[in-house]
């Protein structure tokens, strides 16, 4: 499905099929296309020695075997409906290649019962196959009638309307089929119910009911058995009388559904010829919704549509539709729409307009957008599988880095190593072993829930800001080939919240060793100020000891302190000697250092002049993978604005 220029929907229906074209550039609707002169052909096929007829003229010729009412027995009788349904497929694409709209890159989304198993819609696939389709899925025509509703402007779709949870009611010949959708999402909600609960049994019905009042009755049932075409073409025309009557009787107030709904069929079988009358009355038809059906287990039609939605909405536990989209040929019929609405008084109730059409339609659109789709998805994956975010990343990392720096020092200097020093001055920690964990805690505790965090989101959400254009000349042409707003795949200002840890947290510090870092700086500022290098000689005095204290201080400043706290890091100070400590000198000290511990910090991460160390390509990495994962986030949400 590389190269797909025409997108056809063909909607096979168990009464009635129609079949819609949608160029692959088209932003219209789709267009009905004729079949055997009509856009909605009635499904039968039949059969003569010259070749196979469709639609209302295989009803009326002399054919000698008549087909109808096949799908709905696909599962039920599958080697009969399948030679039906390929014959009839065969007959609809000539008539579709008559039309000049298919052309060598076609694709066909073909409908089929939401209740139907993945092994029964491929056997169906192969049929049309079989039949000389070229390119051929099998879809929910519950999802048709959905997207049909959303492409055609009926609602106003925006993207939270896309995600508000939906029932999808589709009202066919053969079944009713109950679909919950949510984010485009489909769950078939099937497994309840009367499977067979469809318009047909009305039919079916008003036909007994007019030939059980015929006098000639025997008759009748002797010309349907020798002769079962003529069965199939009374209950065709049945149907035509029930929806006739449902017609008028939604069309108008002050009585007009009582205009006579009726019509005719001469049963030619034997001379002189019968005429069987089908007529439907207000009275008639109440009794027949009200009856008990065999097929039904002895509920009534509507009874069974009413316990059906019941259990719909039991299924569905505590997340009720918010929106009841009622489609397919019998949702003409009021009471369907009418005890929906008692059913689930919460929800707003939409009729799809044009049943006999909605689901080709929608099926030219389900095809449009899973061609979009796939294609969008295909591009976002080529993107965050190539190195281009990274690529970004990293050159634009010291920017990241020069503003992390100053954060994580001030922290230090203001807050993190005053704090602990307070704590070793009044005994709550014994060694400066125990400050280097004691800071440590206090800063993953800032990093995670303090000022720290906060203050380094800041910082990443401007650093964000800068790479944004460059990220911006990725996303744009993607969102451009796909028809959706640019701002679908746009890095937004929340991104560090968004994307997964984008700002640094204490567990990175930790596996970048940034934290040992900071923390043997302030612990050799601190040793340093015991030995004299701060100018206060309490453990050594005299020019050896200042010489030894500045030794120390310099290698502390420079190299860390690992070798120097495995000499002084168990020191614990009598208290009256932590008493000389002041307060303020060592926050003084602390201060006098910023400057250089931000500078630290920064090269820690990313050396002057050696590239990328392993700090830094650890980084970039893991702010890459949350750009990504931010991006793989909008695209699942940008693929339900495709249209």
């Amino acid at each position: 499905m590389d190269r797909i220029e025409d997108y056809f929907g063909f909607d096979l229906g168990d009464g009635e099929s129609a079949v819609a074209w949608l160029g692959s550039f088209s932003q219209g609707p789709a267009l009905m296309l004729e079949i055997a002169g009509k856009k909605s052909v009635i499904s039968a096929l039949g059969r003569c020695k010259d070749g196979c007829i469709i639609g209302e003229q295989a009803c009326y010729a002399e054919v000698d075997e008549l087909s109808v009412r096949f799908k709905s027995r696909f599962l039920s009788e599958p080697d009969w409906a399948a030679r039906a349904v390929r014959g009839y497929a065969e007959a609809v694409l000539k008539e579709i290649r008559k039309t000049g709209r298919m052309g060598e890159d076609s694709a066909f989304f073909v409908g089929c019962p939401s209740g139907w198993d993945a092994a029964a819609r491929e056997r169906y696939r192969r049929l049309f196959l079989a039949a000389g389709f070229p390119q051929v899925e099998i879809v929910s025509e519950s999802r048709a009638a959905f997207l049909f509703v959303r492409e055609s402007g009926k609602l106003q779709f925006r993207e939270a309307d896309v995600a508000r949870p939906t029932l999808v009611i589709d009202a066919g010949s053969s079944t009713t089929d109950f679909t919950y959708i949510r984010d485009l999402k489909a769950v078939d909600l099937y497994d309840f119910g009367e499977n067979s609960l469809g318009g047909g049994l009305i039919d079916k019905a008003l036909l007994s009911r007019c030939v059980d009042a015929h006098p000639q009755r025997e008759r009748i049932m002797a010309v349907f058995k020798a002769c079962p075409p003529y069965e199939a073409r009374c209950e065709l025309e049945a149907r035509k009388v029930k929806e006739m009557y449902f017609t008028r009787r939604m069309q108008g107030a002050g009585g007009a559904y009582r205009l006579p709904c009726e019509s005719s069929v001469k049963l030619y079988y034997e001379d002189p010829p019968v005429r069987l009358d089908i007529a439907c009355s207000e009275a008639l038809m109440e009794d027949i919704l009200d009856a008990p059906m065999a097929l039904l287990k002895g509920q009534s039609y509507r009874g069974a549509y009413r316990k059906a939605l019941k259990q719909a909405g039991e299924a569905l536990g505590s997340e009720k539709p918010e929106l009841i989209l009622l489609t397919g040929g019998a949702s003409r019929m009021d009471f369907m729409g009418r005890i929906a609405g008692e059913v689930f008084p919460q929800a707003r109730l939409l009729v799809g307009a044009e049943p006999e059409f909605s689901i080709a339609r929608g099926l030219c659109y389900a095809l449009r957008i899973d061609r979009r789709t796939q294609r969008f998805e295909e591009d976002v994956r080529a993107l965050i599988a190539s190195d281009k975010v990274e690529d970004i990343v990293d050159r634009a990392l010291p920017g990241l880095f020069e503003g992390i720096a100053p954060v994580l020092a001030e922290e230090l200097v203001e807050e993190i190593g005053p704090t602990a020093f307070r704590r070793w001055k009044r005994g709550e920690i014994a060694t400066m072993d125990d400050m280097s964990r004691a800071m440590g805690e206090h800063l993953s505790a800032s990093l995670r829930e303090g000022a720290l965090k906060e203050g380094l989101q800041q910082v990443t959400r401007n650093w964000i800001d800068g790479i944004r254009p460059e990220l911006e000349a990725l996303t744009d042409p993607i969102c451009l080939r796909c028809h959706l707003p640019a701002a679908s795949l746009r890095i937004r200002a929340d991104a560090p919240t968004q994307a997964g840890n984008l700002s640094i947290d204490a567990e990175a510090l930790v596996n970048l060793n940034l934290l040992q870092t900071l923390v043997d700086l302030v612990v050799a500022m601190l040793v340093a100020m015991l030995l004299g290098g701060s100018g206060t000689a309490l453990l050594m005095a005299g020019p050896l000891g200042l010489a030894i204290s500045f030794v120390i201080g310099f290698v502390a400043s420079r190299l860390g302190t690992t070798l120097l706290r495995s000499r002084a890091g168990s020191f614990n100070l009598p208290m009256a000697l932590r008493a000389l400590f002041s307060q303020a000198a060592f926050r003084r000290a602390l201060k006098r250092r910023q400057g250089e511990l931000a500078r630290d910090i920064r090269d820690k991460l990313q050396p002057a002049g050696a590239g990328s160390g392993p700090a830094a390509r650890e980084l970039s990495a893991g702010i890459s993978q949350a750009i990504e994962r931010q991006l793989s986030d909008m695209a699942q949400r940008a693929r339900l604005l495709i249209h």
